[in-house]
């Protein structure tokens, strides 16, 4: 779904992008930790993901339905 707005964030760190046309984002530059990261889209409920382990160097997949 293009245009989803994805938070990660944690204390004073946040970081953010906007899914493309595809749905895909990437997030760069995350320090390794635990994140809260949410999803969100106007005319969709947001969903937010507590606790993801976030930071290595390997990335993370997630797929997420609004």
């Amino acid at each position: 779904m293009p245009g989803v707005v994805v938070k990660v964030f944690n204390g004073d760190t946040l970081l953010g992008a906007v899914s493309d046309t595809n749905g895909v984002f990437e997030v760069v530059g995350i320090p390794f930790g635990r994140y809260e990261v949410e999803f969100s889209s106007i005319g969709y409920q947001n969903r937010l993901f507590s606790e993801t382990l976030l930071g290595d160097r390997r990335g993370l997949e997630l797929e997420v339905e609004m």
